[in-house]
């Protein structure tokens, strides 16, 4: 019984975050801008054919784009945060300035995870861009080879 007491529990914690996502989803999108029908259509391109290297790149393109937008919001936050900070401190506040600071750090903890995020984007862009690369590279090679054997036979 106290198993499926446990796996109650799982199922709705999940259910909570199933509801959660599609609500902060869009709240970022109202921050940080609303899909275009263009992006969205370039988003399913993307699933439909997987092997279109440069669409994915553009994708990635943009959700660095987002991040960096993210990025800019949390630092003019974080700045409010400081004048905040610094008002409560003069007024003699001091729990409320330690809860300020708090929440200064959760912000910092954002920014952080955001700036990995758009390290390791970066990198794939940079892979796919060189796997880009090196299939043209192989296209230019094999029309190469196809050329010289037409030249042997003639």
């Amino acid at each position: 019984s106290n198993n499926k007491q446990a796996s109650n529990n799982k199922q709705a914690s999940n259910n909570k975050q199933a509801s959660i996502q599609p609500t902060t989803s869009t709240m970022f999108r109202r921050m940080f801008g609303k899909k275009t029908e263009s992006t969205v259509s370039k988003s399913s391109a993307v699933a439909a054919s997987p092997a279109s290297l440069q669409a994915t790149i553009v994708e990635l393109h943009d959700f660095i784009a987002t991040q960096e937008k993210r990025e800019e919001f949390l630092h003019k936050r974080m700045q409010s945060v400081m004048e905040t900070a610094e008002k409560r401190t003069a007024m003699g506040d001091k729990k409320g300035t330690i809860s300020i600071l708090e929440l200064k750090n959760t912000i910092e903890s954002e920014i952080d995870t955001i700036n990995e995020t758009k390290i390791i984007l970066q990198s794939l862009v940079i892979n796919l861009e060189s796997a880009a690369q090196d299939a043209d590279t192989l296209v230019t090679l094999e029309r190469c080879i196809r050329k010289l054997s037409e030249k042997e036979k003639s």
